[in-house]
Formats: C-alpha cells, sequence, structure tokens
C-alpha cells in the first residue's frame, strides 16, 4: 500500500476532486492509502451536506453572558452525546481560551447528560459549581456517523 502525503498550498479551486480533504488529512498528519483515497467523498459533496463553514449557534449570548457574570466567576465547558467531539472540544478550549474563569471538563450537569439536566442535577465533579455562571459549549453529533 503506498500511503499519500500532500503538501501542496490549496491553490485548488476545483471542488469536485478530493483533493481539499487531502490536504485536510495532512495537515492533521494523517495518512491514507491511495485506495482509500480514491474513497474520500468530494469537498462539493461535503459542502453540499454541511455547509462550508461551522455552525455556530448562541454567539448572541456572549454579550449578555460577559454582562452578567463577574470574569473571575466564569466557568466554560463542552457538554454533549456521547462521541461528539466534547474532549476534542476541551483541548481546544484550553489551548485557546486564556479566561480569568475556569475551563472545566465537563458541564456540571454532566458531559453528556441532556441539557435540560441543567440546575436539577450535580454531576460528582460539578458539586460546588455554580451552574448559572457556566457557559457550556455545546457539541452536536451528525447523526449519520
Amino acid at each position: 500500500d503506498k500511503h499519500i502525503n500532500l503538501h501542496i498550498k490549496n491553490t485548488n479551486t476545483n471542488t469536485n476532486t478530493n483533493e481539499h480533504i487531502l490536504q485536510i488529512l495532512n495537515a492533521s498528519r494523517i495518512t491514507i492509502t491511495e485506495e482509500i483515497a480514491k474513497q474520500l467523498p468530494t469537498w462539493e459533496d461535503i459542502t453540499s451536506m454541511y455547509g462550508d463553514k461551522p455552525v455556530i449557534h448562541g454567539l448572541e449570548t456572549c454579550e449578555h453572558y460577559r454582562n452578567t457574570v463577574k470574569p473571575a466567576d466564569r466557568t466554560i465547558g463542552p457538554a454533549g452525546l456521547f462521541n461528539s467531539g466534547t474532549n476534542l472540544m476541551y483541548k481546544l478550549l484550553t489551548d485557546n481560551c486564556h479566561i480569568d474563569g475556569e475551563i472545566l471538563w465537563q458541564a456540571p450537569w454532566g458531559k453528556h447528560s441532556p441539557a435540560s439536566n441543567r440546575l436539577k442535577r450535580e454531576a460528582p465533579s460539578g458539586k460546588g459549581i455554580n451552574q448559572t455562571e457556566f457557559f457550556p459549549f455545546m457539541m452536536v453529533k451528525d447523526p449519520f456517523t
């Protein structure tokens, strides 16, 4: 099996190939066989299902949060279904967010518990955390994966 390792700048405007996907995999240091590369969807296939940028809901709530919760009292962290990327989100938050408060590895009501449990349930690691001052980063899983 020959492995593909591309070092190409993304100057390709043809979205009907899988070249963009190969570049993403390469940037992530993931190598794949030519056989698997042939099975990858085109960038056009992916963007027709998911769009060409992340979908972020709730940005309008950030200003209210900043205006009502003192910086030292702010806590943030991931919440979502199993296998939805909550561990990756925690890593991204800890690597990229610099807040006066705290970044938790899960919501105080439980990382994989429904949002309806907020203010009704307390996970063992969430004891004593003010849930109204916790800003969850909810991860949504693609139902097809």
